[in-house]
């Protein structure tokens, strides 16, 4: 019995020994004391934003014989020297117009033009489901004011063929960083 106690004894005792050892590593293919491990590290930094000043539009049109038009201020502002795409999506009427809808299936075709270039005094048409020109963000902290707006127009024509009626409908702007 004295004799098994020694041998299990022994046998622990190569067994802690033997874990206390340093582990072998591969470094280069090779089995050594040491080991060293070298990797990289890759991290692309996306441009953040944000929008501001977007809210629901009532409009409440009574002389059909002029185009009425409403602006409201949009604001994309984020990361200095960053550019985006404005797209919209939303109903149309063909010929690269948006529509309303009317509780009788009527649509009520109007254009969306924004002014995203601070440069420009003119607003860009924007055409249903198309990316617009790359624009440049405004910074953060820097006050949006009514620097940048879009502009929703009713032609005349179209509201004069129009019945009377509330017309409805959305549209979604995607801002794109490029």
């Amino acid at each position: 019995m004295n004799q098994i106690r020694r041998y299990l004894n022994t046998l622990l005792l190569l067994s802690l020994q033997a874990a206390c050892l340093p582990a072998a590593a591969s470094v280069a293919g090779s089995l050594d004391r040491d080991s060293t491990a070298r990797f990289s590290i890759s991290l692309a930094l996306q441009p953040s934003l944000e929008i501001r000043t977007a809210s629901d539009i009532t409009i409440n049109i009574q002389d059909r014989t002029v185009d009425t038009t409403y602006r409201q201020p949009f604001c994309v502002r984020g990361t200095a020297d960053a550019k985006y795409t404005l797209t919209a999506y939303g109903e149309t009427a063909g010929g690269g117009r948006f529509a309303l809808q009317g509780a009788d299936g009527q649509l009520l075709p109007f254009t969306l033009e924004y002014l995203g270039n601070l440069a420009e005094s003119r607003p860009d048409e924007l055409e249903p489901d198309t990316p617009s020109q790359v624009y440049s963000i405004l910074p953060f902290g820097q006050d949006c004011g009514d620097k940048t707006w879009f502009v929703v127009t009713f032609e005349s024509d179209d509201l004069t063929d129009a019945g009377s009626g509330l017309y409805s409908g959305s549209v979604t702007f995607l801002v794109s960083p490029v």
